[in-house]
């Protein structure tokens, strides 16, 4: 998670993923996960949601930045 800090905060607000920081944790939050079926679609279906509304996220970046250069370029 350390690489795609953006990405990761995004699903953590948005609570489409579960971050443990130790081995007891992911040993709760696995049997959490695999004792319920309500739980695991809630989570599945909120990082569904998350996915896609960040779909082109890059795409429009890209186009922001080409623009801010395009302004850039006629002011000069």
């Amino acid at each position: 998670m350390q690489n795609f800090k953006v990405i990761t905060r995004e699903f953590l607000s948005r609570q489409a993923i579960v971050q443990v920081t130790d081995e007891f944790e992911l040993s709760q939050q696995l049997r959490a996960l695999f004792s319920s079926d309500k739980i695991r679609r809630e989570l599945g279906s909120r990082a569904r949601a998350t996915f896609e509304a960040n779909l082109g996220a890059a795409q429009r970046t890209a186009r922001v930045i080409v623009q801010s250069f395009e302004n850039d370029s006629g002011k000069r």
